[in-house]
């Protein structure tokens, strides 16, 4: 976005200052960055855990998962079948 953003040559998106190569991104319709797994309106960039979490997050003891659209404790019943669809 013209006067909003910068193209990171290293990570090859768009950008703003909070930029952190590899972990976040601009997301032109939440104006502002976020992380791999954004989900528009629903996350928000955590730079202590460096991913991107829901409402009621807690640092180091909970994060957003996808599946159950909330934050949540690990070990988490989807990380199980995430890991046996890898297998």
């Amino acid at each position: 976005m013209c006067g909003v953003t910068k193209y990171c040559e290293t990570c090859g998106v768009d950008h703003t200052s909070g930029h952190q190569h590899g972990d976040t991104h601009y997301c032109p319709k939440c104006n502002r960055e976020c992380g791999l797994y954004h989900v528009c309106g629903v996350t928000t960039w955590c730079p202590v855990c460096r991913q991107e979490v829901g409402d009621g997050h807690v640092c180091g003891k909970t994060r957003y998962c996808r599946i159950c659209r909330k934050e949540v404790e690990g070990p988490h019943a989807h990380d199980e079948e995430a890991e046996e669809k890898k297998q």
